[in-house]
C-alpha cells in the first residue's frame, strides 16, 4: 500500500529530494507509488549487463568493473545525478577501506541480490559496522581473505554485526578457533555457514568433536553448517573417518533439508554426507543456552 507522501508540501518534498541520495529518491518513489514524489528528479534506471561487478579503488577514486579494469560507461551513465544503476547479481568488493564504503558510486547502485564477496579488502570490526550501515538488507556475505595486518580475522565480531544474514561463507579461516568464535557471538540465527578450507589462505585444523556438536545443538532451527575441505594428499583421511563415525552415533543421517532441521553437511574430497538435527532436540538446547 503507497504512503501518502505526496500529500506533504511540495516544498517539503523539493527538501528531501535536494537531501536524498539517487537511491533513497527512487525508494521514496516507490513508497508513494508516484515517480513525481521527488520532483523535479526523475531516477532513470539502467539494466547492468555482463560480467559479475566488481566495485574497486583506481587512481585515487572508487569505480567499478572487472579484473581490476574499469567499465568504459561509469563515468558518462552510473555516476550521473539521477541515474541509477540496477544488479541482479552479486557484487565483489576489491581492496576497499573503511571510507570507500562511503564512495558515491553505492549511491547509485539498485542491488537487487543484496550479496556481497569482500577479497583483499581492509577489515575490522568498524569495516562491518560501515558495511552494514550502508546496506542494511545485506542478506548474504562471502569472505576470502583479509589485508588487515593489525586485524585478527575473526568470525565473532562477523556474527555480532551481520544478524539477519541467510548465508555467510569463509574462505580464510586458518585455525581452530572458528567453532568457539561462533559460539562466543550474540547470533544464533538460522543462517548457512560455509567454511570452505584448502590452500595458504584458509588451512584446516582439527577440532574436538563435542564442540562441534554444541555449536549444532544451540543454533536456532534451520540453521545449517557447510565444511567444504579438499586435502589433496589426504593427510587429514582418518580424522574425517572419525568425525563421519561420530555424526553416525550422535546425530540423524538423511539427505532431506527444511526449517524444522539444524544440519550438517560435509564434502570431504569427493565424498559428502549430510546430517541434521529434529527441531526439539534443538529447541531443548537452544533454551538452555539462552537462560545462562
Amino acid at each position: 500500500m503507497p504512503y501518502p507522501l505526496s500529500k506533504l508540501a511540495y516544498g517539503l518534498r523539493s527538501r528531501l529530494t535536494d537531501l536524498a541520495t539517487p537511491v533513497e529518491r527512487y525508494r521514496l518513489q516507490v513508497a508513494a507509488g508516484n515517480a513525481s514524489i521527488c520532483p523535479p528528479k526523475i531516477q532513470r534506471i539502467l539494466g547492468f549487463i555482463g560480467s559479475v561487478p566488481e566495485i574497486f579503488p583506481l587512481n585515487g577514486t572508487i569505480t567499478m568493473g572487472h579484473n581490476y579494469e574499469e567499465f568504459e560507461y561509469v563515468k558518462d551513465m552510473v555516476l550521473v545525478e539521477n541515474n541509477l544503476l540496477k544488479i541482479k547479481e552479486n557484487v565483489n568488493l576489491l581492496g576497499l577501506s573503511i571510507g570507500d564504503l562511503k564512495s558515491e558510486i553505492f549511491d547509485h547502485l539498485l542491488l537487487q541480490w543484496l550479496w556481497f564477496s569482500l577479497e583483499d579488502c581492509i577489515l575490522s570490526e568498524l569495516f562491518y559496522k560501515t558495511l552494514k550501515t550502508t546496506f542494511p538488507e545485506l542478506q548474504k556475505l562471502e569472505i576470502f581473505n583479509n589485508e588487515n595486518e593489525s586485524y585478527n580475522f575473526n568470525l565473532t565480531d562477523v556474527l555480532n554485526v551481520f544478524h539477519d544474514l541467510t548465508e555467510l561463507r569463509i574462505h580464510c579461516c586458518t585455525n581452530s578457533n572458528w567453532i568457539t568464535e561462533v559460539l562466543q557471538s550474540t547470533n544464533r540465527s538460522p543462517f548457512e555457514l560455509i567454511m570452505l578450507f584448502g590452500g595458504e589462505l584458509s588451512k584446516f585444523g582439527k577440532f574436538d568433536f563435542d564442540d562441534l556438536l554444541t555449536l549444532l545443538k544451540t543454533q536456532q532451527p534451520g540453521f545449517s553448517l557447510f565444511i567444504h575441505f579438499y586435502d589433496e594428499p589426504d593427510e587429514f583421511k582418518a580424522y574425517f573417518s572419525e568425525l563421519w563415525q561420530f555424526l553416525d552415533k550422535n546425530l540423524t543421517k538423511d539427505p532431506r533439508r527444511g526449517v524444522d532441521f539444524t544440519e550438517i553437511c560435509i564434502l570431504y574430497n569427493a565424498d559428502m554426507e549430510r546430517w541434521h538435527l529434529l527441531r526439539n532436540d534443538v529447541n531443548n538446547a537452544y533454551a538452555k543456552d539462552t537462560a545462562k
